[in-house]
């Protein structure tokens, strides 16, 4: 059983820079000053049977260890990937550097800032094709921002290993 944390709150969890970790699976002993949580959550989940509660248990384990404030350029830097904005604009607007902007974001996502807008137009192109029976790759490429539907393709194959028709099923 593990725990899958939201874009901008595994720095707060991790009460640290997610750069160490980039593309891993994180153990909870591996975090620091978690060594006590992890025996204690172990202890718990061992205690409950069910996966049900062992579920409720984690989930309360997170919740009490994201007490830590989000980091405001985190949160600024995601809306930008959202919605396309270009680093270096973004970067002006926050009055940061390309490259401050760019060690921010590897701190706090684990990636850089244009592979997180890559990943977050392909969720967004997912998203679509999964709401919208009648809506066609070239359509869906158009809508999430993508230059056409061939970009989108490559997009597809670069972040997933697979052709469109798998990563993006229809409803």
């Amino acid at each position: 059983m593990g725990i899958r944390l939201e874009h901008v709150t595994g720095r707060a969890f991790a009460g640290r820079s997610l750069r160490p970790w980039a593309d891993a699976r994180v153990e909870l002993p591996a975090l620091p000053g978690a060594e006590a949580d992890a025996v204690d959550l172990t202890e718990q989940m061992d205690g409950v049977g069910s996966p049900d509660a062992q579920a409720h248990a984690m989930a309360k384990f997170a919740a009490t260890r994201l007490g830590a404030a989000l980091d405001p350029v985190a949160v600024e830097l995601l809306g930008s990937a959202r919605i396309g904005e270009p680093v270096a604009t973004t970067a002006v607007r926050l009055g940061l550097s390309v490259r401050h902007l760019h060690r921010r974001c590897v701190d706090s996502f684990g990636m850089p800032p244009t592979t997180l807008r890559r990943i977050l137009r392909l969720h967004a192109a997912a998203v679509l094709r999964a709401q919208n029976r009648g809506l066609g790759l070239a359509g869906v490429a158009a809508t999430a921002g993508f230059a056409d539907q061939s970009h989108l393709t490559r997009e597809v194959g670069d972040l997933t290993m697979t052709r469109p028709s798998r990563a993006l099923p229809r409803a």
